[in-house]
C-alpha cells in the first residue's frame, strides 16, 4: 500500500491533490496515509479504494501540460467572496432580466428563492442589489424605491403604524 500512496505523490504533487483524486478529506487522508505508515491494516472497502484508484491513475495519461499552471478563473473564485454573493453573481442575469420585466425586489426574491437558485435572506438579496445596480445600473429610475419600506408615511418597521406616544 505504501507503494501506492508512494506512486499518487509522485503523480499528483501533494497531499492535498491526492486526497482530491481519492475523493477523501485532507484530514481523512492524512489518517489513512498515518495508518500505513505504522503499519496498521486498512479496512478491506480502504483498500479495494486505494487499488481501484491507483489503476485508474494508472489507465488514464497523465497530462503534463496543465502541470504548474494556475487556473485562469482563480480570482473569480477567490475565499474573499461570501456564499450569498456567489448565489447573486450566478442568477445576476436572471436577475436583471425580472428587472426589465417590471418585477419588484420581493417578487424577484420569492420567485428565485422557490426556483432553489438563491438560498440568501431578503435583506442580503437587497444590498446585493443596491451594490449592484450602484456599479452598474440596471433598475429603472421610478423602481429604485421600490423593496424597502417608506419612512416618510409614519409606518414603522414591516409596514405598521408607529406606535403612539402615551398620554400621560
Amino acid at each position: 500500500m505504501r507503494h501506492n500512496l508512494d506512486h499518487f505523490h509522485n503523480i499528483l504533487g501533494n497531499c492535498r491533490a491526492v486526497a482530491e483524486f481519492l475523493g477523501y478529506t485532507l484530514r481523512g487522508y492524512m489518517k489513512i496515509r498515518r495508518k500505513v505508515a505504522d503499519g496498521i491494516p486498512l479496512s478491506p472497502r480502504v483498500e479495494a479504494h486505494l487499488l481501484f484508484k491507483a489503476s485508474q491513475l494508472v489507465s488514464e495519461p497523465a497530462n503534463t501540460l496543465t502541470e504548474g499552471v494556475a487556473s485562469v478563473t482563480d480570482h473569480i473564485n477567490s475565499k474573499n467572496i461570501s456564499g450569498c454573493q456567489k448565489e447573486f453573481n450566478k442568477a445576476l442575469k436572471r436577475i436583471k432580466s425580472l428587472f426589465q420585466a417590471g418585477k419588484t425586489r420581493k417578487e424577484i426574491h420569492a420567485k428565485l428563492t422557490e426556483a432553489g437558485r438563491i438560498t440568501m435572506c431578503y435583506g442580503s438579496f437587497c444590498n446585493l442589489v443596491n451594490k449592484e445596480n450602484a456599479r452598474e445600473p440596471f433598475i429603472p429610475a421610478a423602481d429604485i424605491g421600490l423593496g424597502k419600506t417608506d419612512s416618510s408615511s409614519g409606518a414603522g418597521r414591516k409596514g405598521r403604524p408607529a406606535k403612539r406616544p402615551s398620554t400621560q
